[in-house]
């Protein structure tokens, strides 16, 4: 499985049965590619993956609604240095859409717990699995997609 219980680090089962994973683009990419198909399954089986995590309100958008009566706003919340052990770096942001009474209750860079149902995440190909400058390891998922979204205050 990709974690072991909810509050357990997400990655950590994966990287530690892949201690290579660091070691060159051949097996960063691997990895990326195995660790997507992976969260993907968790992501659409569980709806409650990533609802412990607290996330930051970073930005909204108007947009047109889908079935064109009216406007909903996109969201983003961002998620980096996620370090409960301390081996990794992880980063993601969750997208949804809310209507303009529930985006007018956020507030800018405050945290907040997300449910939703699964849509998709990113177009990249795969997860971007990094040494940085500081020879940090580094897991950058990119974007979760998600409907339906509960948003609850993190205070």
């Amino acid at each position: 499985r990709f974690m072991h219980t909810p509050n357990d680090y997400r990655v950590s089962p994966y990287m530690s049965r892949h201690p290579n994973c660091f070691n060159n683009d051949i097996q960063r990419k691997k990895a990326g590619k195995e660790l997507r198909s992976l969260l993907e399954k968790e992501l659409e089986n569980n709806p409650d993956f990533l609802s412990d995590i607290a996330v930051k309100f970073a930005s909204m958008d108007k947009v047109k609604s889908t079935d064109n009566k009216g406007y909903k706003y996109l969201i983003s919340f961002t998620c980096s240095s996620l370090q409960k052990t301390g081996k990794y770096n992880i980063s993601f942001r969750i997208i949804t859409a809310l209507d303009e009474e529930e985006a007018s209750n956020l507030i800018d860079n405050q945290k907040y717990y997300i449910q939703g149902k699964f849509i998709s995440l990113s177009e990249k190909e795969s997860i971007n699995i990094r040494l940085d400058v500081f020879d940090d390891k580094t897991i950058e998922i990119g974007s979760i997609f998600i409907k339906e979204p509960i948003v609850t205050p993190a205070n």
